[in-house]
């Protein structure tokens, strides 16, 4: 279970791994009065680093559901933890949320439909896609699946040519941006 940790002093250091090094990269410190692991608790996406006490720290570790309590009962916490994630973030990261449209696409549901036009490309945020093909008989025939860090519909939009039928195989999130230049 994630938790959230308030420094109360010392320092907590946050080191994320490169895909190809065995060497950990220190993102950022955080400072008494500051919190880590938020995002991992709003999210329910496991933690994505490594967070070190270099040197003696005092924090108070927050569970996930003693976290959404407080939450409950004041409200405003949401946006300051909000703030300090954004604040964290790259502002590549930021300009990435700025150009996709976020959407949800329930279990079964077609994201688009055989021979729709191509105006856009879709990133798996999580859950599945299916692509599926309707052959001339009939038929239908299985083209791939897609989870999680997935990039669709590029060629097809690009080139502007009819999709295949893409559907939701369970409940999934989609970062949506337009091909049109």
């Amino acid at each position: 279970d994630v938790n959230v940790c308030f420094v109360v002093s010392g320092m907590l250091h946050v080191y994320q791994r490169k895909i190809d090094s065995e060497e950990d990269t220190c993102l950022f410190i955080t400072h008494p009065g500051e919190l880590v692991g938020q995002l991992a608790v709003l999210t329910g996406e496991p933690l994505i680093f490594t967070i070190k006490a270099n040197r003696d720290c005092s924090f108070l570790s927050i569970s996930k559901s003693h976290f959404y309590e407080i939450m409950r009962e004041q409200p405003s916490v949401v946006l300051g933890v909000a703030h300090t994630v954004v604040k964290r973030m790259s502002p590549f990261v930021r300009q990435i949320d700025f150009a996709l449209d976020w959407m949800e696409v329930e279990a079964g549901r077609a994201v688009y439909r055989q021979g729709d036009k191509s105006d856009c490309t879709y990133i798996v945020l999580n859950g599945r896609l299916r692509s599926v093909l309707r052959m001339d008989d009939g038929k239908k025939h299985l083209t791939g699946e897609y989870g999680r860090g997935d990039l669709i519909g590029v060629v097809r939009g690009t080139w502007g040519l009819g999709r295949p039928h893409w559907s939701g195989e369970r409940n999934t999130g989609l970062g949506e941006t337009s091909l049109e230049w």
